[in-house]
């Protein structure tokens, strides 16, 4: 049978536990929450969800538009790691480093492979826009004779021709 608690159709708060509980354990074959307005999880330590088995965590994937966010401008560092990311947008997608500080700061985008194959980032567009008041291409750190030069496949390269060079005078 069914063990209802405070489902009268009245305003009030339902307390379980007390903050010098050691535990609140809720077992049960599917645990729904539902609620009008916010749900709120807070605590002073970690905040952990996980699955048994590989599962799918799903956060955020009904049919109706939603803002997801995770971490703020005060967060230490925002992690995602796994054996395999994909973020995926069917509008614009904006990666942002905004700062307001003294010191430079920079946004990289790494690919390492500490294996025997080649780590790679891959940019694929049907159109690619270089701004800033320096575009560099460093290819100094290279380790190998075959990726130290920046190389264009495809496409229109740009020749030395084309280019106004300095003379010494």
């Amino acid at each position: 049978g069914s063990i209802n608690i405070g489902t009268g159709n009245s305003a009030r708060t339902i307390t379980v536990g007390t903050d010098t509980s050691t535990k609140v354990d809720i077992n049960a074959l599917d645990i729904e929450l539902d609620s009008a307005g916010p749900i709120t999880v807070n605590g002073t330590g970690d905040i952990n969800i996980q699955t048994q088995g590989g599962q799918t965590i799903s956060i955020g994937t009904n049919e109706n538009g939603q803002t997801l966010r995770l971490g703020n401008h005060n967060s230490v560092a925002t992690h995602l790691h796994g054996g395999y990311v994909h973020i995926d947008s069917e509008s614009d997608m904006i990666l942002n480093l905004t700062t307001n500080s003294i010191i430079d700061t920079k946004l990289d985008i790494i690919s390492t492979n500490s294996g025997g194959g080649i780590g790679r980032v891959n940019i694929l567009s049907d159109h690619i826009d270089l701004n800033g008041s320096v575009c560099l291409f460093d290819t100094t750190q290279s380790t190998s004779k075959d990726t130290g030069s920046f190389i264009t496949d495809g496409g229109v390269a740009v020749s030395y021709t084309h280019l106004t060079l300095p003379t010494k005078r």
